[in-house]
């Protein structure tokens, strides 16, 4: 009786997570689809972008679009959002919107974002920044508006107020937390 028991939960197991095994790519593109334009109007996604991962312990869809928050329709108005997504007991798959809220993505964010992927089970994303010549950057080039060309990767997770760019994070954290814990990096 004990061993039926156990296969009976292994097997109960196995169709629990059974919901994030495949990617039902179409579905997921119409969930997203549908939701962004609810709250903005939808501009683009590709179905590459769509990773599983998880949050807080829990496993999801992770999917980078292009979405027009304020539907002005306007050269480069558009910006990044990441939505999480899950399945329900029956397969159909949904936007989990406490995860997936176009503002949950600051505006801060890296905004030439061309993919995202895991790597070493986190979320990463590729992207392109501005060269305007300053700094360590190649000062004999600058970019255009229309086309950024230092192409960059970076990390990102859901923190405690929404979709956090790590890199970013690391470059706001004062001068005491990026070096070795003296004021400025003096000895």
């Amino acid at each position: 009786m004990k061993f039926l028991v156990a296969i009976l939960l292994f097997v109960l197991s196995l169709t629990s997570f059974a919901d994030l095994t495949e990617v039902p790519t179409k579905e997921i593109v119409s969930a997203v689809k549908q939701y962004a334009n609810k709250v903005g109007c939808f501009i683009s996604m590709d179905e590459n972008n769509i990773v599983k991962s998880e949050i807080k312990g829990s496993p999801y869809f992770i999917v980078l679009y292009h979405i027009d928050t304020g539907c002005t329709t306007g050269n480069n108005m558009h910006r990044p959002a990441f939505a999480a997504l899950s399945t329900d007991k029956n397969g159909k798959v949904f936007v989990v919107k406490k995860y997936s809220d176009p503002k949950l993505t600051p505006e801060s964010f890296i905004q030439n974002l061309d993919r995202i992927y895991i790597k070493n089970n986190n979320l990463w994303y590729t992207a392109k920044e501005y060269n305007w010549g300053a700094g360590e950057k190649n000062p004999a080039k600058i970019d255009a508006i229309c086309c950024p060309s230092l192409e960059v990767d970076g990390e990102f997770y859901f923190g405690k107020d929404g979709w956090v760019d790590a890199r970013v994070k690391r470059e706001e954290a004062s001068p005491t937390q990026r070096s070795s814990g003296t004021p400025n990096g003096a000895p």
